[in-house]
């Protein structure tokens, strides 16, 4: 049996930047231990497979890392979308619904003026805001001092939109390009979170709103070049902590930049009543290669 596959980078309007992804096409004939032994021959952060659907969706996605399923990741669906989108598969509605073990996820796809293909998702979940973290024992894993961690809107936090992470703000971007994971503070923290991922982030004053970096090394990613889903629960986060009570937020995320991988993120979040409504994330992405996966 061969079974096509399509590899694109996430999140870039380029080659080699952004964030990769494997895509399986046509895996209905695939067990759930194969789909993890494939993402592990891949070796990239996510690896999706694409099913027919079973709740009145488009497609069945699963995500695969390549030691456990996720329930929802943000650059998977990004990818997925451009991907069906560039086989000639996007609905007349420009839109799929794609059903994942976290809900329904809505993808709009749609050209560029430039003739690239763009996606934005809706965020599957409300926000959920979780335990908390000292700023001692965050800035020991990120080898710190302590008053470059900023308490003063939030303390180090797991938010999730779908998938938990611990959001973490810095006081400049520079603090944020010297850190560096300690793996001794880190299973200290381990030990405390459910959450392994650790998603760092700085306000910035030039070309975008906000540069983050995402460290998940036990989960075999030591840095992420662009996180969707934690950027998703990021927005929701800060437009949660902002007082207007109605309001529609818009941010520009920069990603990768110190791994060699620049990703640019576009999050938006809609606010009514004084609550978060819908939380969206958004980018490119570019076809990097395809072909057949031979499997017997």
């Amino acid at each position: 049996m061969r079974i096509p596959f399509v590899v694109s980078d996430v999140f870039t309007d380029r080659r080699y930047g952004g964030n990769p992804l494997a895509v399986v096409l046509n895996a209905q004939g695939l067990a759930t231990e194969q789909m993890q032994q494939i993402a592990r021959e891949f070796n990239y952060s996510e690896t999706t497979f694409v099913l027919p659907p079973e709740r009145g969706g488009d497609y069945r996605v699963r995500i695969f890392t390549t030691t456990t399923e996720f329930p929802f990741a943000g650059h998977p669906n990004i990818g997925t979308a451009i991907v069906l989108a560039e086989q000639g598969l996007l609905p007349d509605s420009g839109r799929f619904v794609f059903e994942e073990l976290a809900g329904d996820v809505p993808v709009t796809v749609q050209r560029a003026d430039n003739g690239s293909w763009q996606a934005e998702l809706r965020a599957p979940e409300a926000l959920s805001k979780g335990q908390t973290f000292s700023a001692e024992l965050i800035s020991q894993v990120l080898s710190l001092p302590c008053d470059d961690i900023v308490v003063s809107q939030h303390q180090p936090m797991a938010i999730s939109v779908g998938l938990p992470f611990i959001a973490v703000q810095l006081r400049h971007v520079e603090a944020l390009r010297k850190a560096k994971v300690n793996s001794v503070a880190l299973e200290a923290l381990l030990t405390e979170s459910e959450s392994p991922f650790l998603h760092v982030y700085a306000h910035s004053d030039d070309e975008v709103d906000i540069r983050c970096r995402m460290f998940a090394p036990t989960d075999g990613v030591p840095e992420d070049p662009a996180t969707g889903s934690a950027n998703c629960a990021l927005a929701a986060l800060l437009a949660d902590l902002d007082t207007r009570g109605n309001h529609e937020y818009c941010w520009t995320i920069a990603q990768g930049v110190e791994m060699g991988r620049p990703s640019e993120l576009r999050a938006r979040v809609i606010k009514q009543h004084n609550q978060v409504c819908d939380v969206y994330i958004g980018g490119g992405a570019v076809v990097f290669s395809q072909g057949e996966i031979h499997h017997e």
